[in-house]
């Protein structure tokens, strides 16, 4: 939400014997591009009284060993979001702890894990173009490393191959997924892709 729409339901709801029920998580409140004021949710926040607030404390998306992660990784530091209005709580995970993915018949015990791109000469800055052909071709490798058969999923429907269609790749620009894309079809790996952009724009 943003700061207008918060002040007309304040002022709608001011009156206690009115019922209003606020959903909504700090780290979604921060993508602009939506809409979203983080300072609103804020604001938001701090009008309800502590007695009424609740909070999700599961997450039932994730193996466990990938919250364990994600939790560690946030817990590192006293101000994370570098706001402290926005505290990090630890979640648990939902999951079974047997679920998860399996290369080589074992499990993966490092979910999280963070590439650092290499540079023979530290002293000067990689050209963008350069880096970011090198990543894509880097991350598809991967990606077919992962689908050669190699690899399994263990999940509430019980365990299977590894597919295309479990692995998603996020990226920052449209470009960045067309380049994906690209490498992934050069390796003879399907995939789709999903943005914003319209079909009328692509190429035929």
């Amino acid at each position: 939400t943003d700061p207008l729409q918060w002040r007309i339901f304040q002022r709608i709801y001011s009156d206690a014997s009115l019922p209003l029920f606020l959903i909504g998580d700090p780290k979604q409140a921060i993508y602009s591009f939506r809409g979203a004021d983080i300072f609103a949710y804020i604001a938001a926040a701090k009008s309800v009284n502590a007695d009424k607030q609740a909070t999700l404390s599961t997450n039932r998306r994730s193996v466990a060993s990938l919250v364990t992660a994600v939790n560690s990784l946030f817990a590192a530091t006293e101000d994370p979001f570098h706001c402290r209005a926005i505290r990090f709580k630890p979640v648990a995970a939902g999951r079974d702890p047997g679920h998860g993915l399996l290369v080589g018949g074992q499990p993966v015990e490092q979910p999280l894990q963070f590439w650092v791109y290499p540079r023979t000469d530290q002293s000067a800055a990689v050209k963008k173009g350069e880096a970011c052909r090198e990543i894509v071709k880097t991350v598809a490798a991967e990606i077919a490393r992962l689908l050669d058969g190699n690899s399994e999923i263990i999940g509430k429907n019980g365990r299977r191959s590894l597919a295309a269609g479990d692995i998603a790749v996020l990226v920052k620009a449209h470009y960045q997924a067309d380049l994906v894309q690209e490498a992934l079809r050069d390796l003879g790996i399907p995939s789709v892709q999903h943005g914003s952009s319209t079909i009328f724009e692509s190429d035929e």
